[in-house]
């Protein structure tokens, strides 16, 4: 009888975030940017960054762009209370292995192309947000 062993491959998982729209007058660029680890990775990180936040009282969804400019839940916030808090974040997203990734599209560029190519782009976009 012979016996096979065969190597299973690690599932990456990724959390992504968009900022922009190619509707919006207001935009001139669209970002995506993404943190890419290990499922298993992940299921050790997600506690962490639960921890972090609640110690330092922050309630969810956190949005850096709060944080980064003092708004929101983050009025108030000391420098120091706001490196503590990334201090914390960023501990939790390296423990983890988190490979960033992340890309910048021109929107005057992006409407330049015809419609069926922004359509296609489009599809290419969606599958890449469930892959």
């Amino acid at each position: 009888m012979l016996s096979l062993s065969v190597p299973s491959f690690p599932r990456f998982v990724s959390y992504a975030d968009e900022a922009g729209h190619s509707k919006d007058p207001h935009r001139t660029y669209l970002c995506l940017a993404a943190l890419v680890a290990k499922e298993e990775s992940w299921k050790a990180f997600d506690p962490e960054w639960r921890t972090a936040c609640a110690e330092e009282r922050v309630e969810s969804p956190f949005h850096m762009k709060d944080l980064a400019a003092f708004q929101e839940q983050f009025h108030g916030w000391s420098e120091e209370q706001r490196r503590r808090l990334l201090s914390k974040l960023v501990a939790a997203i390296r423990r983890a292995g988190a490979v960033p990734v992340g890309s910048v599209v021109s929107v005057r560029d992006y409407n330049a192309f015809s419609p069926s190519l922004r359509a296609k782009l489009k599809v290419v976009v969606e599958c890449s947000r469930s892959c």
